[in-house]
């Protein structure tokens, strides 16, 4: 079942690693620290040994909401304890991709990214949170049936009873495209699936409530010119209506793909097609949304009867009532109400506190209430003026920028590239106050090891901040574009970052100057301090350059795709290779002489504070005895792209999904 087991492929984290190296080299750079040089850089090539068996245990894991309390780990991780190591946290529930009602208004559906949250609509607490393995794209309630759709990344579909409890058909999509929305008929017989391909699926469901479920294609209709964004059945299940941005609205017969009728879309004054728009549920009506003015037609004919606007605020998001009596549109401030008998306002709401756009916008069934999400979800009555909003429902919209523990393994730290950084403490996980920095459009962020900072890359200049209070401490220029990969120094006195023009810069904190760069032949792609502060790693494509950083030369190179130091800084991991060989080498820091080699695939990589067991994220999470390679424990990993991380005290083992998710690993 989808809900319960990942099924990521091991080939796609080393296409995506592979994809994002370059070549590195030598150079130059003054620094307060010692260490001898060798006379020419060296590239250590790892020997084979035999791979390990590596045996995965799927399990079964509840995500843990904010303000849960988690059982917290007795003694550090270590190979003596395997049979008590599992998953204990999750916290985050993922982007939110779609949202809709229940029938009986009781629960507001949110997919995610991560699976499906259940809210309680009167309290808009999380009944419950579904897990998936495969990003949710789009979910239907069915108005004639107890029914419900969900269709997926990956193009498959299914249909549940409307409580999730039981599972009633799957079909699976070979065109493996995104299910982008959904509609059901109203007699609960007939299901439309757009998908990103720019296509159609008409389905028909037969035996729901007998026999054998299953989910048939009728039909598949392509050639729109762009996705299929709003479509609906009519009242007799005879016709279905489609709209895609800059095209006519077609009329199909069920189960036809040729065009029965097509009715021309108005354009606004500027001669723009509308941004989104939106069917009535009797089939009357048809509302474009052009951002600064909605143009209302009738489906009879086409005919513009009403135009509402202009705005002072683009509308992003626009919706009708089940009943068809009301129609609702929002902007990044305020929700607008209609009468769709002659369209005449009557109701205005505020979105407080939040400068986001709406995304979703929902009515109940009964038209008694509405639904937004901008930054987190919010329902308004209609009779009322303030609306009640989801607590601890830990959304975090963009890509993760950094993660780390806490120094006192208190918590944890998530930075996001849209300038959200958030603490989870521990044993509840309830979100602290966070900050909100300004919006860099930035490249890459750096938590610094003790918490206390964080660095953005924008362009040709860094960006220092206090996690504190969100005050900033540096703006330090760079040599032309700088990349996103950089670091904070062990003792947070220095900054450094790969640059675009084929250097690495380093930053001095104190003074906010550059201190030096390191030349190099080519672009690398992220950079990594040593514990002690002595080296610095540059990863590139395929090969790990060492400098030293008293004098900036090269100490050596290894062949590599990632690469971590062990806490004491004796002893450096390296991964290298693809699924099919894909090997671990545990080197001498100072020397680069090899210690261990084994086989182990993953493109995330942490030594365990006292350095006896390395923990290899990918497709699977694999923990690994230092000592001969030897296979600890095998896990579903929820984030294959994600960094790994041991806390400073050894119990936990932690790392952050790409949708601001995070995960915690130890013993039980």
């Amino acid at each position: 079942m989808r809900f319960t087991h990942l099924n990521y492929t091991r080939i796609l984290i080393s296409l995506t690693l592979s994809a994002s190296l370059l070549l590195a080299g030598c150079g130059s750079l003054p620094m307060p620290t010692a260490f001898a040089t060798h006379a020419a850089p060296q590239i250590v090539i790892p020997t084979g040994t035999l791979r390990p068996t590596e045996t995965t245990t799927p399990t079964e894991v509840s995500s843990v909401m904010q303000g849960t309390p988690v059982p917290m780990p007795p003694q550090p991780i270590s190979a003596a304890g395997a049979d008590k190591f599992k998953r204990l946290v999750s916290w985050g529930m993922g982007i939110p991709q779609a949202m809709t009602w229940s029938k009986d208004g009781s629960i507001v559906l949110v997919g995610t990214t991560s699976g499906l949250i259940f809210f309680d609509a009167s309290s808009l607490t999380v009944k419950r949170f579904i897990e998936s393995s495969i990003a949710v794209r789009s979910v239907a309630y069915s108005s004639g049936g107890p029914q419900l759709a969900v269709g997926f990344q990956d193009g498959s579909i299914e249909v549940w009873d409307a409580n999730h409890t039981k599972l009633l058909a799957h079909l699976n999509k070979s065109s493996g495209q995104p299910v982008i929305a959904l509609t059901f008929s109203l007699d609960g017989n007939d299901l439309g699936a757009s998908l990103w391909n720019k296509s159609v699926a008409q389905l028909g469901i037969s035996d729901i409530f007998g026999g054998t479920p299953r989910v048939a294609n009728k039909n598949s209709i392509y050639g729109f010119s762009s996705p299929v964004t709003a479509m609906i059945y009519d009242s007799t299940n005879n016709y279905m209506y489609t709209f895609q941005s800059g095209a006519p609205i077609n009329i199909f017969k069920t189960g036809k793909a040729s065009k029965y009728k097509q009715l021309n879309v108005a354009n606004d004054d500027s001669g723009k097609p509308p941004i989104n728009a939106a069917f009535s549920h009797d089939q009357n009506w048809f509302a474009a949304n052009f951002g600064s003015s909605i143009h209302i037609q009738r489906l009879s004919d086409g005919a513009v009867t009403n135009t509402l606007g202009p705005f002072a605020d683009a509308m992003t998001a626009i919706t009708f009532s089940g009943d068809s009596t009301m129609l609702a549109a929002a902007s990044n401030s305020s929700i607008n109400v209609w009468q769709t008998n002659g369209f005449t306002a009557v109701k205005n709401f505020a979105i407080p506190n939040t400068s986001q756009p709406v995304q979703f916008l929902a009515f109940s069934w009964d038209g008694k209430a509405v639904a937004a999400f901008s930054d987190t979800l919010r329902v308004w009555q209609l009779n009322a003026d303030k609306p009640i909003e989801a607590k601890n429902s830990a959304f975090i919209s963009g890509y993760r920028g950094a993660f780390n523990f806490t120094h006192d393994s208190a918590g944890v730290m998530v930075a996001q590239l849209d300038g959200s950084v958030r603490t989870y403490k521990m044993p509840d996980g309830a979100p602290q106050a966070g900050l909100k920095l300004p919006d860099l459009n930035s490249k890459g962020m750096a938590l610094s090891p003790d918490g206390s900072m964080v660095a953005a890359i924008s362009g040709n200049k860094a960006y220092v901040w206090k996690t504190s209070d969100g005050q900033q401490v540096a703006e330090m220029d760079g040599q032309r574009a700088m990349n996103g990969g950089l670091a904070f120094s062990p003792d947070g006195k220095y900054l450094a970052a790969p640059g675009l023009d084929k250097t690495i810069v380093v930053w001095r904190l104190s003074d906010q100057t550059i201190l030096g760069t390191v030349p190099c032949p080519d672009i690398a792609w992220k950079v990594a301090f040593s514990p002690d502060g002595a080296l610095l790693a540059a990863i590139t494509n395929g090969v790990i350059s060492i400098f030293q950083l008293s004098d900036g030369k090269m100490r050596y190179q290894v062949n590599g795709y990632s690469v971590t130091f062990s806490a004491d800084g004796k002893t450096m991991a390296v991964s290298f290779g693809n699924a099919d060989s894909a090997r671990i080498t545990l080197y001498n820091s100072a020397d680069g002489k090899v210690k261990n080699d084994f086989a182990a695939d993953g493109g995330s990589l942490a030594l365990s504070p006292d350095g006896k067991l390395l923990a290899v994220g990918g497709a699977s999470l694999v923990v690994l005895q230092t000592s001969d390679g030897k296979v600890v424990k095998s896990l579903e990993n929820p984030a294959p792209f994600g960094p790994l991380l041991f806390s400073p005290d050894g119990k936990w083992l932690g790392t952050a999904g790409w949708d601001g998710r995070v995960f915690l690993w130890g013993e039980e």
